[in-house]
């Protein structure tokens, strides 16, 4: 395994958080905590794809009413990494009467087999739609949560399990209010016009 994080593969990033990860970042969750019970605004650098997971399964863990999910094909991978994480996210949506909604872009039906699975377990709390972007278009993914949480993805190009882990970059504000409506808003215009 290469030694540092931005020499990773996708698939080494993802060995590692497995791995390693529970371990390692168990008391980030405080960390959320302060952020939110202090108001700051700021965000947190994501620079690669093990700091992608982590970012993204604390975002999870502290979702409680709603989340908005833009992604594209390597998603499925992504959220088989955070299985458990996402679960208890869906069962806490469920108990909240709350939603989760979540866009592909680009990507066939049957490449994401996992949020299908979902949507059938936890019918009525979590909708997929597919979206296809124009020609030449970059779309930014981007994950919100209970009108607070943002995690703003860099464009990048489609990855698959050998994509350099360092090309994964997104900032993560876990509590700006107005970043994550704006972000809201903008999902639920794209949301309406898919069918």
């Amino acid at each position: 395994m290469s030694t540092t994080f931005d020499d990773m593969t996708i698939e080494e990033a993802t060995k590692h958080y497995i791995d390693e990860g529970e371990a390692i970042y168990s008391d980030d969750a405080s960390m959320v905590s302060m952020i939110q019970s202090t108001g700051c605004e700021g965000a947190l650098k994501n620079s690669n794809y093990v700091h992608a997971l982590r970012l993204t399964g604390l975002m999870y863990d502290a979702t409680n009413t709603s989340i908005r999910i833009v992604t594209g094909a390597g998603c499925d991978g992504f959220i088989k990494t955070l299985r458990d994480k996402f679960i208890a996210m869906l069962t806490r949506l469920k108990e909240n009467r709350g939603m989760a909604r979540v866009i592909i872009v680009d990507t066939k039906e049957e490449e994401v087999d996992l949020l299908k699975q979902f949507e059938q377990q936890f019918q009525g709390t979590i909708e997929v739609k597919h979206g296809k972007s124009a020609p030449d278009a970059k779309v930014e993914h981007r994950i919100v949560c209970d009108g607070r949480m943002l995690r703003k993805e860099e464009y990048h190009a489609p990855v698959n399990k050998k994509t350099k882990a360092s090309d994964i970059k997104a900032k993560v504000y876990f509590h700006n209010k107005s970043k994550a409506a704006s972000a809201e808003d903008n999902f639920d215009i794209i949301w309406k016009k898919l069918p």
